[in-house]
């Protein structure tokens, strides 16, 4: 049976180290098919996040169905997630997106700063900034859409945990687009970068020679070049380049 201890940090914790037990035996106590299949891979310990208790008590009944899956908690506090996985070095984590992407970020930060092995797997209702942001700068082991089946969502986890990432088709190529993009950027100069912002906040020529003090015919002369690095054909082109890459001022994308 599963205990379950109170943690004000983290939500609930559960342990269930002992799910799979004498009870799948043969009649004379031989181990069953079940069992021998077991046996026969390694448990994989797994942390399940959200801060949906219908989207919580859906993910755990879809890996109560694993027999080599051990649910070692259960984390419904937003900002419990962290400290848990520092607590329990887990194989799996298995979080929906709001937990994958709390606190900026904060799980993902901890799993790349501290260079541990636990293998992230977000479980996400469709391919959005946040998904692409998570596979991109972060490199989540694997995105998981809620329209998937619970025998999916199993294969997707095996996978996973064998080290093999399972992105869905579409995301790997929005992220080999936004890779692509980066590539042009960083083809600007700072120079170019800066009349690019200028541009994608609306302001003429003018307005741009006045504010970063250079002629017109400069200002002009940077933008062929923008055109031409970016393949745009018009300042409105490149605005809208710009605001979709989502430039901080530096000119770094703010997905790095």
């Amino acid at each position: 049976t599963s205990e379950r201890d109170p943690d004000p940090a983290a939500g609930s914790k559960v342990n269930r180290g002992q799910a799979h037990d004498e009870s799948e035996t043969g009649a004379a106590g031989e181990p069953s098919a079940s069992d021998a299949h077991d046996q026969s891979e390694p448990t994989a310990s797994i942390i399940v996040a959200s801060g949906s208790p219908l989207l919580m008590a859906g993910m755990t009944q879809i890996l109560a169905a694993a027999p080599n899956l051990e649910i070692v908690a259960e984390i419904a506090d937003p900002g419990g997630l962290p400290g848990v996985i520092t607590d329990l070095r887990p194989d799996l984590i298995f979080a929906d997106l709001g937990m994958a992407t709390e606190s900026d970020f904060a799980a993902m930060k901890l799993l790349r700063d501290q260079n541990l092995a636990c293998k992230m797997t977000v479980f996400a209702p469709g391919i959005d900034h946040d998904v692409i942001k998570l596979a991109a700068d972060y490199s989540v082991d694997g995105v998981i859409l809620h329209d998937s089946a619970p025998q999916e969502i199993l294969a997707a986890l095996k996978k996973i945990f064998q080290g093999q990432p399972v992105l869905p088709a579409n995301l790997q190529e929005a992220m080999s687009e936004l890779n692509k993009n980066r590539r042009l950027l960083k083809e600007l100069s700072e120079r170019e970068v800066e009349v690019l912002r200028l541009i994608a906040e609306g302001k003429s020529n003018s307005q741009i020679s006045n504010e970063l003090f250079i002629t017109v015919n400069t200002v002009r002369f940077h933008l062929a070049n923008i055109y031409q690095k970016l393949s745009v054909s018009n300042r409105t082109e490149a605005a809208n380049y710009y605001l979709r890459q989502d430039l901080a001022p530096d000119g770094q994308t703010r997905l790095l």
